[in-house]
């Protein structure tokens, strides 16, 4: 096998052990990043690229910000809400920091996602290699 057939395979084991997930990508590419390292050396790397679509009513609800306008009431100082440039309104910067905290712990969710697949994927393709150099297992 070349390299691109390699990564072609690799490429669709990835998309095939993301199928499991619950929220899919809206789009999974194979990208080139060519790096210059130094000199005239470069260094050139295939990756998967996953993008995914959040509707906003998805990142955040009107009961869930209302609890936390209400806890900020209550206690301020407990339950500080950032000050957020441009954003007048406690409800505006509650929104925002539900924004945010649900794409960080989602951006979390699908880069783990990604490691498991390729840990997975690479150990399925390191078996397939050695099998392929006719090399065996004898523990």
């Amino acid at each position: 096998m070349d390299d691109r057939e390699d990564f072609d395979s690799y490429f669709s084991a990835i998309q095939h052990f993301l199928k499991q997930d619950a929220k899919q990508p809206i789009a999974i590419d194979m990208e080139n990043i060519v790096q210059e390292v130094g000199g005239e050396e470069t260094k050139e790397r295939d990756y998967v690229r996953l993008r995914y679509n959040y509707l906003f009513n998805d990142m955040y609800s009107d009961a869930a910000v209302a609890a936390a306008i209400a806890r900020c009431q209550q206690d301020p100082a407990a339950h500080p809400v950032p000050d957020i440039t441009n954003v007048n309104t406690l409800a505006g910067r509650v929104v925002l920091v539900c924004v945010k905290d649900f794409m960080q712990q989602e951006a979390t969710v699908r880069m783990q996602r990604l490691i498991e697949a390729n840990q997975e994927v690479r150990q399925t393709f390191g078996k397939h290699l050695t099998a392929e150099a006719g090399v065996t297992d004898k523990t």
